[in-house]
């Protein structure tokens, strides 16, 4: 889990010619930082030197933006310009358990409230991704361990948590304010925001917003499960549309099936009649084995398959088709020979009956 932290270093200041203030801080440390959650009670977080001194993360220091007091957003290329009061000049370095580096302060408001004893505490913003392993350091017991630290800008403070981020400024030259004025920052809970950013707020306030939190994330739950069910209907419903335009496809087979079958059977009627065949209460197989024997009353078909009574009725009715033709030019041609004769295919349709001629 990635997070935004703060912590926080004294400043040795110099006054650049421009009227600038320089100086080389000590902007963060290792070991366990305090962190106030939702509920008061204390959160624990080791900063290993490893994590601490690792090269990507002293890096990411240089070129970073200096700000009065945290943003309310991580500072980016869009806000720097109304954000920014300084830079920081260098990369992290190390020196014994601590982190220093270059920066440099422009604005000169910044640098009266510095010089004033109003603002002169460092606190370095920066994002980690926590391991959420607890343990112990030192005697110390901890809950998570911050990893990858980059930093995002280092901010001018009033009272710096880590105690040892601060300007390096000699007392003559600064007009200390009264301590009193700002111990309520050590009172103060931290808001911690999706982002991942962290700002200081009273107590309550810290509670409330984690109340309002929690009750969005059980909002955000409900909507969830109830989008969980609404897309699962929505699938049955696409299943059964999908369902009914079957059934609608197989009604039209089914219709268009109906018409060849009744068209099939009005047209074996007429043929059962051509035959003088009653095919009242007769299925198709009962009528064509009736015109069958109509044209040899003795052929045994007991054993026959469908094809092969399928195939004889349609040679009877062909032989039919063609005697009807015959008669039709002998009519014709009363002084003329026939001209087809139909005995080649009743033989035929003997044969295929099994019977000799």
């Amino acid at each position: 889990m990635q997070v935004t932290r703060y912590d926080f270093a004294p400043i040795k200041a110099r006054r650049t010619d421009e009227g600038f203030l320089a100086d080389s801080p000590i902007v963060a440390r290792i070991g366990i930082q305090e962190y106030m959650n939702a509920d008061g009670s204390i959160r624990r977080e080791l900063r290993l030197p490893e994590d601490v001194f690792n090269a990507d993360s002293l890096a990411s220091f240089a070129g970073k933006p200096l700000t009065d007091d945290h943003p309310a957003e991580k500072v980016t290329a869009k806000n720097a310009k109304k954000l920014t009061i300084g830079t920081v000049i260098s990369k992290g370095r190390q020196d014994g358990d601590n982190v220093v580096t270059d920066i440099i302060i422009h604005d000169a408001e910044a640098i009266d409230k510095i010089e004033k004893g109003g603002k002169r505490e460092l606190s370095v913003g920066y994002s980690v991704v926590l391991d959420e392993t607890p343990g112990e350091w030192n005697g110390m017991k901890y809950d998570a361990i911050q990893r990858e630290v980059k930093v995002n800008h280092i901010a001018l403070v009033k009272r710096g948590r880590a105690g040892n981020a601060r300007l390096n400024m000699d007392g003559s030259d600064v007009v200390f304010i009264n301590q009193d004025e700002e111990t309520m920052s050590d009172n103060m809970g931290r808001l911690r925001l999706d982002s991942g950013l962290e700002y200081q707020a009273a107590p309550e306030v810290v509670v409330a917003f984690e109340a309002i939190k929690a009750d969005a994330a059980n909002h955000k739950q409900k909507i969830d499960e109830a989008q969980a069910k609404f897309d699962a209907l929505q699938a049955e419903a696409d299943v059964l549309k999908a369902e009914v335009a079957k059934i609608d496809q197989i009604k039209a087979d089914a219709y268009e099936a109906a018409k060849v079958a009744i068209a099939a059977r009005a047209n074996l009627e007429k043929v059962a009649e051509g035959f003088k065949v009653d095919h009242k209460d007769l299925d198709d197989k009962a009528i064509k084995l009736a015109v069958i024997k109509a044209v040899r009353g003795d052929a045994d078909l007991s054993e026959k398959s469908d094809a092969y009574i399928d195939a004889a009725f349609d040679l009877a009715v062909e032989m039919k088709s063609d005697e009807a033709i015959k008669k039709q030019r002998q009519v014709t041609n009363q002084d003329s020979k026939p001209v087809e004769k139909s005995g080649d295919k009743y033989k035929s349709f003997m044969q295929s009956l099994g019977k000799k001629d």
